[in-house]
């Protein structure tokens, strides 16, 4: 494939006088003097490698995908070409800047071959990269889940049970809706709701366990199923509903208890018997069978029920275990903040709020503020707070403790402050507020310290919230890729050896979708006529909204084209480079070319290493 290419693009440069010409790949060299194309130092080829998308990632159809590769080389010496992108065994596109970079709108669903070729100026051999990827509409089932009967419920044979489901559709395009929900007892189908709220009856005629699910299907044609509820259905019993097992309560609450009683083993009810360890508390003559047992005290309880039918027939029910908990108030210091640096005298505001999570727990009688494990006060009243006044040198630790009316404590989060003789901070240098970069582009960050003594390391963190690497030398630097399109914001944490810790300013960069420069072809026009041996001014004009042009490019395109059989997946196609200008009105002038046919075309670069075409230009030469 090498040798071909290489032989295409000799025989390319030596079709001058073969008639018409066609793109293929561009080659790219210095920006010289206007009308001038000169020969640049032979470099070292590189070694190209598709950085972006990854190898047999997923891509969302109609998503736009900045397909970018990387060329080094062994030596380390600067590598100067072009890079081909070919989709499929087409040409699609090419970048002679770094980066390299082709922008692809996703249209077509199916699967796809990506290669690069990177073409060096030296003349040395082609290099080449290929990965595949999938392009397709990506799937969201819907969400669904049973909200009735509860998992764990109990039920009597002859029981008609009331099934609720709920339905999400996760996809939000219109057609992503929920179409209906379908109902199943045991994987047997029992009903069907296309309206919410869905629900159906499920006449229970066995004795077992049973488990209910329901599949929500949308618009789209996506399916999501429940997980299962379990359901137990008895032939006549009595069973405790509520409050479940294990279930724990605060002290104060109200505790229901809830049995349900009946089935064909049973003749009337005559009434329900609630046991609390034992010790009658209720007896319930009429269904619901349901007694509120109010102001619970702490400690741990049996909880049982027992039927009697008009008979005198009885039955026991399940026993249930509860806990009365005292539950601690809640207390946060809110004031300094967690690492905070202050200057050595400096008074110092300590803030807290408290509160008791229910009237059970009481209300909040004091706020106790430590030191270092030592009280400072003790306030009564909110809002709580304590001014500590000429703060010393050295590292403190400040806790809260609550305690509410029934004398329960409450523990407070532990905030450090460092007392200091000087205060160091940290800033971003760069990237400057409001920068710009493209999708692909490595951001270099850099940071100024007021104080390097005692810096272990240095964090960086985009957006206040994703760590994006950490640098333990000076001058404290890193770079960050990968930001999706959009405002973000990026900070510099400096961490001492001692563990004191401080942030700087965030920085706000841009990082903005790619839009191909504006090119086009001035002069000549096309369908112009020119006779042998006149010279032809070329001229272009160029745009682009990311940034400055770099530079123009003119090319000449031949008329051989085709599939390279031996290597599928290069397109034998070529092109002539003429000439380049970097400076406005981007011209070059082509000397003396001979009689035929000609494609002319020019390409622009713009500082982010985006390229744009413009038309072709058709000439003739007589």
């Amino acid at each position: 494939m090498i040798r071909k290419i290489r032989k295409i693009a000799a025989a390319a440069c030596a079709a001058a006088s073969l008639g018409a010409f066609m793109l293929s790949s561009c080659s790219t060299q210095s920006p010289t003097a206007t009308g001038a194309r000169s020969e640049s130092a032979a470099v070292n080829s590189g070694i190209v490698r598709i950085v972006n998308p990854p190898d047999s990632s997923f891509i969302n159809l109609g998503d736009t995908v900045g397909i970018q590769a990387l060329v080094g080389d062994s030596t380390g010496s600067a590598w100067r070409g072009t890079v081909s992108f070919y989709l499929n065994g087409a040409l699609v596109g090419k970048a002679a800047a770094v980066p390299y970079t082709y922008i692809w709108k996703t249209s077509t669903q199916g699967s796809f071959a990506i290669m690069a070729v990177a073409k060096p100026l030296s003349g040395k051999a082609d290099t080449a990269a290929s990965i595949n990827v999938t392009v397709g509409i990506r799937h969201y089932p819907p969400m669904v889940w049973i909200s009735q009967p509860m998992n764990g419920d109990v039920v009597f044979r002859g029981d008609t049970v009331k099934i609720s489901a709920s339905a999400w559709p996760v996809d939000s395009s219109p057609k992503g809706g929920i179409s209906r929900v379908l109902f199943s007892v045991n994987g047997i189908p029992i009903g069907v709701d296309s309206i919410t709220p869905y629900e159906c009856s499920w006449i229970n005629t066995a004795v077992g366990v049973f488990a209910v699910t329901a599949k929500a299907i949308g618009f789209n044609g996506d399916t999501g199923i429940s997980a299962p509820d379990t359901v137990t259905s008895l032939e006549g019993f009595i069973r405790l509903s509520a409050p479940r097992d294990s279930q724990v309560f605060q002290v104060g609450d109200s505790v229901i208890i809830a049995a349900k009683a009946g089935g064909v083993r049973f003749h009337t009810i005559r009434n329900v018997m609630v046991y609390r360890n034992n010790a009658l508390i209720a007896t319930l003559t009429t269904a619901p069978y349901q007694y509120t047992w109010k102001n619970a005290a702490q400690g741990d309880y049996r909880i049982k029920a027992i039927a009697v039918d008009a008979k005198g027939m009885q039955d026991t029910s399940n026993t249930v275990r509860i806990s009365i908990l005292r539950i601690p108030p809640t207390v946060y210091i809110s004031e300094p903040a967690d690492n905070a640096m202050v200057k050595v005298g400096s008074s110092i505001t300590i803030s807290a709020w408290a509160y008791a999570p229910d009237s059970g727990s009481g209300s909040i009688s004091s706020v106790k503020f430590y030191r270092n494990g030592r009280l400072l006060t003790t306030d009564y009243t909110a809002p709580y707070s304590y001014t500590w006044t000429n703060a010393q040198l050295g590292v403190y630790t400040l806790t809260a403790v609550a305690a509410n009316s029934r004398g329960v404590l409450g523990y407070s989060n532990s905030v450090k402050v460092s007392v200091l003789s000087k205060i160091p901070t940290i800033a971003v240098t760069a990237p400057a507020n409001g920068d710009s970069f493209p999708p692909t582009a490595q951001i270099p960050v850099q940071t100024s310290l007021t104080d390097l003594s005692g810096v272990k390391y240095v964090a960086f963190v985009i957006d206040s919230q994703n760590f994006a690497g950490q640098d333990s030398s000076v001058p404290y630097t890193t770079a960050i890729t990968g930001l999706t399109p959009g405002y973000h914001t990026i900070s510099a944490v400096a961490v001492t050896r001692s563990g004191v810790r401080y942030s700087s300013n965030p920085v706000y960069i841009f990082v903005k979708d790619y839009v191909l420069p504006s090119v086009s072809m001035a002069r000549p026009t096309d369908g112009s006529s020119f006779t042998r041996p006149q010279s032809i001014a070329l001229q272009a004009a160029a745009s682009s909204v990311n940034g400055p042009i770099q530079y123009v490019q003119f090319f000449l395109e031949t008329g051989a084209s085709g599939v390279d059989t031996t290597h599928p997946g290069i397109d034998t196609a070529s092109q002539v480079f003429l000439g380049i200008d970097s400076t406005s009105p981007y011209a070059y002038t082509w000397v003396r070319p001979p009689r035929g046919s000609y494609t002319l075309r020019a390409s622009a670069i713009d500082s982010y290493g985006v390229m744009g075409w413009s038309q072709n230009v058709r000439i003739t030469v007589r």
